[in-house]
């Protein structure tokens, strides 16, 4: 003999229905920081720039810094941070 379905089955069905259901998972974030240890680490999971914009590299340099042989004084051996001054010029601490 089956039993005769009620309000509360309907109720019942209709919850685990809406439930199975789910929309996707929100997608991540195309750029985080996150701490490591005191560590700083930047991720990017897709370019920041839209649509067709994208970095190019150009054929030829537009600036050379340095030499790769000659005169040690002109030679860099281990950069640790560069920064670019208000007028424009470079600072390397090597």
């Amino acid at each position: 003999m089956t039993k005769p379905v009620g309000r509360a089955d309907d109720r019942r069905a209709l919850l685990l229905a809406s439930t199975a259901c789910t929309s996707e998972p929100p997608e991540p974030p195309r750029f985080a920081i996150t701490d490591s240890a005191g560590m700083l680490i930047a991720e990017s999971s897709s370019p920041a720039l839209g649509g067709d914009a994208m970095w190019r590299i150009a054929e030829n340099a537009t600036l050379e810094v340095g030499r790769q042989v000659g005169e040690e004084e002109h030679l860099l051996s281990g950069i640790v941070g560069a920064s670019r001054l208000d007028d424009g010029s470079l600072v390397l601490c090597n």
